[in-house]
């Protein structure tokens, strides 16, 4: 039987109805306790409050100084994709309770696999730039400034004693591909010391192993406070701690959501007797649990968990028969989740590299070994996604529309929209028809597009104009014949002047207007494929040819360098004229641009 199968309030000016009582026979009896909930009468008497305050903030894990690395001859500096190690470092942590204050709870583990991303590759350290300050030869141009040719004039000099006599060698190019050769070697021994320390996921270490425990190491810095610090105004990495929680915040509950819907067996002790458990639950969210349930709790393997299982479910049943547990999960497998702890943009993971020469004399004179401090230095991922969302497309008008209630489909207020090419199969842009379309795919600035740059990349990596492979996209002009207007690739390039009051150096541009692709006139399927061998492109002085012409040629005020040497700083998908966009109806299919390192810049239409 049900009576008011809702509760409901309802308001008649100042008074109110509430349907409040429910029987209902399927409510939860909880068989852990048999006191049914009581309506009690709350007389509310007393508001106090005392100006006054606890006398102790709370703590984080201890700060701690760990030991850097000294005695080294060089630093050096290499650019590394920040994802080819965001599994290195791994967290575990539970709850615990007020009373807990050992802070074991928290293990670490160091993954070996997350050493630049697994076995396959390996980190050209030989490639690194060494600082002018610390470089053998400070005036050397920096293209030829890497460690491997550092360490060549180290030896080189160390025999003449001069690092303007090397045209005396004749095997130069070979002693550098020697150093070369060390790169797999550095990274074999890499990986052995990866094994060896730190704690493994089978194995972790907890806050009592103070040496060999990178993780902690890692987070007490990030989290911790050094003594004497005052905690009322200590602002120390106090962005970096906020980035962390929201972090752990964020992910914790992303294994939670995850693990909460899944049916799970516990072999432990509760007070039912030890023996296997099953089917539990971490929450009630399931139909077995809208009748009668009860909680399990385990204080031997799970102390500080609470079990909910049905009232027809299994407890204490001896492992060795054998129990049915097909599609249930070991709770250790949530037990023991560990946490991604990732780098961010600008970190840096130094490694000390010691180079030694084939003898320690030559000519009697004695070559010492050269040591480096490497720092990898996390920069752009391998891949990277442009996203193109409503959020997106909206926001990039340039008007804050954050206190209004608006249409995501009014092509006035965005710049485009994301569509199912039928042609394709796949989502693409279409161009609004009443707004501008520069979308930036690559800005490597912390400041405006308005303004003078700052130099400071928020990825930190500038690849040049020669370190680009390729560029993909399909453009569509519509159903029209004659339309010339159409979708290009703008590349800036940055300023090698610090004088320049321009916040670009050179651009260069993909000449895709003035020309109607649709082929014989055949309007059913308009797509056109661009890539590096077919765009035409020109820069700021006029010069125009192909991608090849362009690097190799040389633009003012550069005119003593290769275009190609010039560093990227932004790469733009707009329209061939921006200014003509009103009533165009183009579209342009993913966009991808390839370097020579294997990094890729891809659009996703969502």
């Amino acid at each position: 039987m049900t009576l008011n199968p809702e509760h409901c309030v309802t308001f008649n000016g100042d008074n109110l109805t509430f349907d409040f009582i429910n029987l209902d026979v399927n409510s939860v009896l909880k068989l852990y306790d048999h006191n049914l909930n009581r309506l009690n009468t709350i007389l509310e008497m007393l508001d106090v409050d005392i100006e006054t305050s606890i006398q102790e903030n709370p703590y984080f894990q201890s700060y701690f100084s760990a030991d850097q690395f000294s005695n080294f001859d060089a630093i050096a500096i290499l650019q590394v994709p920040k994802d080819k190690f965001d599994t290195l470092f791994k967290l575990n942590i539970k709850y615990e309770d007020l009373e807990d204050n050992s802070l074991n709870s928290m293990k670490y583990a160091v993954n070996p696999l997350g050493w630049f991303g697994g076995l396959e590759d390996d980190v050209i350290f030989s490639d690194g730039m060494v600082t002018d300050e610390t470089a053998v030869d400070p005036y050397i141009h920096s293209d030829h400034q890497k460690v491997k040719q550092d360490f060549v004039r180290h030896i080189l000099k160390e025999i003449t004693k001069s690092s303007r006599l090397n045209a005396l060698f004749s095997n130069k190019a070979n002693l550098v591909h020697e150093a070369t050769l060390l790169d797999a070697l550095f990274n074999s021994q890499i990986r052995d010391i990866l094994l060896r320390i730190g704690g493994k996921l089978h194995a972790p270490l907890d806050n009592t192993t103070t040496t060999s425990n990178p993780v902690r190491t890692l987070i007490n810095n990030i989290m911790g406070v050094q003594e004497g610090d005052d905690l009322a105004n200590n602002d120390d990495n106090e962005a970096r701690k906020i980035l962390f929680l929201d972090y752990l915040e964020t992910k914790i509950n992303e294994i939670h959501e995850s693990s909460k819907n899944q049916d799970y067996f516990v072999l432990g002790t509760s007070s039912q007797g030890y023996g296997v458990y099953y089917p539990l639950r971490i929450e009630t969210l399931h139909p077995l649990f809208q009748i009668q349930y009860q909680e399990v709790h385990f204080t031997d393997v799970f102390p500080n968990q609470t079990f909910y299982m049905p009232i027809n479910g299994h407890f204490a049943i001896d492992p060795e028969t054998n129990p049915d547990l097909s599609g249930m999960v070991d709770y250790n497998a949530v037990d023991q989740t560990f946490i991604d702890i990732p780098f961010q943009y600008n970190d840096n993971l130094a490694i000390k590299l010691t180079y030694y020469p084939k003898s320690t004399q030559y000519l009697n004179r004695t070559l010492n070994p050269r040591s480096y401090k490497v720092l990898l230095n996390m920069s752009l991922e391998m891949e990277k996604t442009v996203l193109f969302d409503d959020s997106f497309l909206i926001n990039s008008i340039g008007i804050d529309y954050s206190d209004t209630i608006v249409d995501v489909s009014d092509l006035y207020i965005r710049k485009g929209t994301m569509v199912l090419d039928n042609d394709l199969s796949e989502n693409i842009f279409q161009s609004s028809g009443y707004n501008n379309h520069s979308l930036w795919l690559f800005w490597n600035d912390t400041g405006t597009l308005e303004t003078s740059t700052t130099g400071i990349s928020p990825f930190n990596y500038y690849p040049h104009l020669k370190d680009i492979s390729n560029i993909e996209f399909k453009t569509n002009q519509g159903t029209s014949s004659s339309e010339t207007r159409n979708w290009k690739i703008e590349i800036y390039t940055r300023k090698l002047d610090i004088d320049d009051p321009d916040h670009f150096g050179n651009k260069y541009t993909t000449i895709t207007q003035d020309k109607n692709y649709n082929m014989n006139n055949d309007i059913s399927s308009n797509w056109f494929s661009h890539d590096i061998s077919n765009l035409i492109w020109s820069d700021v002085c006029g010069n125009g040819g192909s991608f090849e012409t362009i690097k190799g040629s040389t633009t003012h005020p550069y005119d003593t360098d290769l275009n190609e040497n010039q560093q990227i700083l932004g790469i733009l998908l707009t329209l061939s004229n921006e200014n003509e966009y009103y009533g165009f109806q183009g579209k342009i299919s993913k966009t991808s641009l390839h370097f020579q390192d294997g990094r890729k810049i891809e659009t996703l239409f969502n």
